[in-house]
């Protein structure tokens, strides 16, 4: 009897073990030394002969784990019940999963495991000649999120951040906030279409970068991408999509593709046989040596907006790097770019409804045998011609543009508050490349709206003479915060800038989106050559120049002349004009009508010009006056005026 107690005892704890290894997850677990799971195989394992009936989170342990782990569909799991994995305190530093002696090629296998995520975790695979992977995503994997990792990969010829093999499709693939190194960050090319796949806020340092093949919906936000060359002869390419469809969206993203120009060339974006419904490509710093900064070939619907290109290697004279290609596409728009560094820039071949304006292209190499810009093969040297072939980009210019650095494309030193770098607003881009909020009716072209705003800008700026008097007028498109304008003169043959004096102010109206009219008499001007400009000041202090385009021209009378004293009749003051054709010794008397001389208001020799003098007639009685104006002692004009009193 006792034999069999023991023996019945035994067969209810062998029960009730088999019941607790297979009742389903739920809740969270840990995983390590003294924790639910001492390794995350076994957690894996465990998860996926067991099930689940409700989130479940494994906590992993600080410390280093040397594990292959594959996860095949996992029972219960759904959108509302998912699975964490990750690292027990939120720090990736704290969980190391890196390769054994033998050099692990996998670290995670998904075969059509869905709703997973992992997290916070470093993983370290070694130096090795065969193809490696951090994670290999096999047949359908549906929301699988790669988020805030630290991954390094340092395989010879084939090493992957993240793999998605031939036979894999996926949805909602999230791969945010990592850092990784590795040859291709991320594959994907197999035959099966992939839906809504987002790669957003990754540092990425890579050789070929991020390769999609048949997705559907991508978007490719906020990365920092730095594609390098090495010894293999590879060239760098930061991103490359071909055979998507569907609402494309690649905006705010920091590329560098840094390659050996003319053996390894780097290259930016490139976009192949994309039949998008919808697409944006706008606001990224694309930086490259090579083949090109941004490249869109046989594709539909696709929006490039507000993009700051530069590329500054040198090969030869007869070596085309474009900055942008536009080849066999339709319906594509580029607007509100700036592209350059080197002489080609601009390559838009056999399109159909293409846009393209308020560009700027800037070639600092003047290269003999390369064309700033292409069109249909033809390549133009002047954007008057570009404009003449393609019946577009009319309100685009070529104008040198100042960065802060060859690789920190925002603008920097004049390039701030320039506005000839103002584009065209574009419903949808709110901000720029930083967040901040572009401005709603005249936005920086290029990814950078710098700090400055646009502070006015000028529709008109002319000029009038009167005798001896210049009326200036100025019509602005719009105000910001301004307070006003300086006018300021200059003789036009003194080009120092000290030389500017300051000769009034027009107070602003502040802030406007509407035009406003103005006008200044600068009076009394000796002749000679005159040049003008507006200091125009906000109310922060911040200002900048409006110069008059051409001189203004003060004559020498061809006459003498004595004009009507103003006021007439007056009391007791009055203002007396006359003009000179040559130096002279001159008189300007009063006279009562009597004759008698009462007054003598000028009596010196003057240089040829224009002159006011006031008379003040204090000391003398209401009555009639005549003025009379003597040269040399001879008589030359009178008038009369009337003192009130």
């Amino acid at each position: 009897m006792k034999t069999l107690n023991i023996i019945f005892l035994a067969v209810v704890i062998l029960f009730l073990h088999t019941e607790k290894s297979h009742s389903q997850l739920s809740g969270a677990y840990t995983i390590g030394i003294g924790g639910n799971y001492n390794t995350i195989s076994a957690a894996a394992k465990d998860l996926i002969s067991s099930g689940m009936n409700g989130p479940v989170t494994f906590n992993i342990m600080p410390g280093i784990y040397c594990e292959s782990v594959t996860i095949d569909s996992i029972p219960g799991s759904s959108i509302s019940s998912t699975v964490i994995f990750q690292s027990q305190t939120g720090n990736p530093e704290d969980v190391i999963w890196k390769d054994s002696t033998d050099i692990l090629q996998t670290f995670v296998i998904l075969n059509g495991a869905d709703n997973i995520v992992f997290k916070n975790m470093t993983f370290i695979n070694s130096f090795s000649f065969e193809s490696q992977y951090i994670f290999y995503l096999n047949l359908n994997c549906d929301n699988v999120q790669i988020v805030n990792n630290r991954m390094t990969s340092d395989g010879f010829l084939n090493s992957y951040g993240i793999y998605c093999s031939n036979t894999s499709s996926t949805k909602q693939l999230m791969i945010k906030d990592n850092t990784i190194n590795s040859l291709t960050i991320m594959e994907s090319t197999g035959p099966f279409i992939s839906v809504n796949t987002s790669i957003i806020n990754n540092v990425l340092n890579t050789l070929s970068g991020i390769k999609l093949r048949h997705h559907e919906s991508v978007t490719i936000d906020r990365n920092v991408i730095e594609a390098h060359d090495t010894f293999l002869s590879i060239a760098p390419v930061a991103i490359s999509l071909q055979n998507c469809t569907k609402n494309l969206r690649i905006c705010k993203n920091r590329i560098a593709s840094i390659g050996e120009p003319r053996f390894r060339p780097g290259s930016g974006i490139t976009l192949n046989e994309c039949l998008w419904d919808s697409s944006l490509i706008a606001n990224n710093f694309i930086y490259y040596t090579g083949v090109h900064g941004l490249s869109v070939s046989n594709c539909t619907n696709v929006k490039i907006y507000f993009n700051t290109i530069q590329i500054l290697s040198i090969v030869s004279d007869n070596i085309r790097d474009p900055n942008i290609i536009i080849s066999n596409n339709s319906y594509c728009e580029v607007k509100n770019n700036i592209m350059g560094g080197r002489a080609t820039d601009y390559v838009s071949n056999n399109n159909t409804n293409i846009s393209s304006d308020f560009n700027l292209f800037y070639p600092i190499y003047p290269f003999a045998n390369v064309f700033m810009l292409y069109h249909n093969q033809t390549g133009y040297s002047e954007i008057e011609q570009f404009r003449t072939a393609s019946n577009n980009d009319f309100h685009s210019l070529v104008k040198e543009v100042y960065f802060v650095s060859n690789v920190d494309l925002h603008l920097s030193g004049v390039s701030i508050g320039d506005t000839s770098l103002r584009g065209i607003p574009i419903e949808g881009i709110s901000d720029d490349i930083d967040g901040n909020l572009r401005n709603t009716s005249r936005p920086y072209i290029g990814a950078d709206e710098a700090e400055s705003p646009l502070p006015v800008e000028l529709n008109s700026f002319v000029f009038a003479v009167s005798s001896d008097n210049v009326i200036l007028n100025w019509v602005t498109a719009y105000e910001i915060n301004n307070k006003g304008f300086s006018i300021e003169r200059a003789n036009a043959e003194n080009n120092s800038d000290d030389q500017w004096i300051a000769t009034g102010f027009v107070n602003g109206i502040g802030s406007t989106n509407e035009a406003t009219d103005y006008s200044f008499t600068d009076k009394n001007l000796e002749p000679g050559r005159y040049k003008y400009r507006l200091k125009q000041i906000d109310f922060n202090g911040n200002f900048e120049f409006h110069n008059l385009e051409h001189e203004v021209v003060i004559n020498i009378p061809y006459e003498y002349s004595l004009l009507q004293n103003f006021p007439n009749p007056f009391n007791p003051t009055t203002v007396i004009k006359y003009e000179l054709t040559k130096n002279v010794r001159l008189s300007l008397i009063v006279y009562d009508v009597s004759g008698k001389e009462v007054a003598t208001i000028v009596n010196k020799i003057l240089n040829a010009g224009r002159y006011e003098v006031q008379f003040d007639a204090s000391n003398l009685p209401s009555g009639v006056y005549f003025y009379a104006m003597k040269i040399d002692g001879e008589l030359v004009a009178s008038k009369r005026m009337t003192l009130v009193k």
